[in-house]
């Protein structure tokens, strides 16, 4: 039986830290301090690579970083840098991209040659980006180049190449903002014979991802698993690798949105 770790968040992490102890008791304990945890969490709000940085120049060895938004890319360089030297555990546990849902479908989409993705969100169409960005690179659709983008005053359009482990594909995404909606994304992978449907939801809102496959013989709708990334993220720490490679893949994504924004600066209409 696992031994139960000592469970505190900091940087803005500190309740949902609590709240995640408290679900799991087996394997998690609310921490007095976070001097005294054994795993810390720490908010993805601004600032959150060099709070990460520091703890593990404290000789802190597990975090995961709660929903990380888009940070200066030096210091999450340089927190890669020191999470690959010191081989410590750190987890980017993402609610769009992390979604459990998500492991299910991302084999069956080895060889599909177009992916699209729409995303809903009532501020901040840039992190909307971001997290389309994350969720093909948790869809192993990685080396992404830019092609067209296109900004209007409540959306953002994107066209680009990239790739998975078998093809080359064409993606194209749009991030919308919209206060009439939850904010989601919606996935749709074309393959010659099938298609692919995930739509995942905030944490926040505990709306479980809806997954569902259609082809020429109908429709088929996957179980539906009731747990938020966060949960099964901490559920699943000693699965993930230590080392830096995980913040390394979200600089590359976030040098991905820096071309993007780019280019959305000049298609913006006067």
């Amino acid at each position: 039986m696992t031994q139960s770790r000592t469970l505190a968040g900091v940087h803005g992490g500190e309740m949902l830290a609590r709240q995640l102890a408290l679900s799991l008791p087996l394997s998690f304990s609310p921490a007095p301090s976070a001097s005294d945890a054994e795993v810390i969490l720490v908010g993805g709000g601004e600032g959150w690579a060099r709070t990460g940085r520091h703890l593990l120049d404290t000789g802190v060895r597990t975090l995961v970083i709660s929903a990380p938004t888009a940070d200066d890319l030096e210091d999450v360089l340089a927190f890669a840098a020191t999470a690959e030297s010191s081989q410590a555990k750190v987890v980017l546990s993402e609610p769009f991209a992390g979604d459990p849902a998500l492991y299910s479908i991302a084999d069956q989409l080895v060889s599909v040659p177009y992916i699209g993705l729409v995303g809903l969100a009532a501020h901040g169409i840039d992190q909307v980006t971001l997290e389309q960005l994350r969720l093909l690179r948790a869809l192993r659709f990685t080396d992404l180049s830019v092609e067209v983008v296109r900004r209007e005053r409540r959306s953002v359009s994107v066209t680009m190449r990239g790739s998975n482990s078998k093809i080359d594909c064409l993606v194209r995404s749009l991030g919308v903002l919209s206060a009439t909606s939850r904010q989601q994304h919606r996935v749709r992978a074309y393959d010659l014979d099938s298609v692919a449907e995930a739509t995942v939801y905030g944490s926040d809102d505990a709306t479980p991802a809806i997954v569902t496959f259609f082809s020429s013989e109908g429709s088929t709708t996957m179980p539906t698993l009731y747990e938020t990334a966060h949960r099964s993220d901490l559920r699943r720490l000693d699965r993930f690798p230590s080392g830096g490679a995980s913040l390394t893949g979200f600089a590359d994504d976030l040098r991905t949105l820096c071309a993007i924004l780019e280019l959305a600066a000049r298609s913006q209409p006067e």
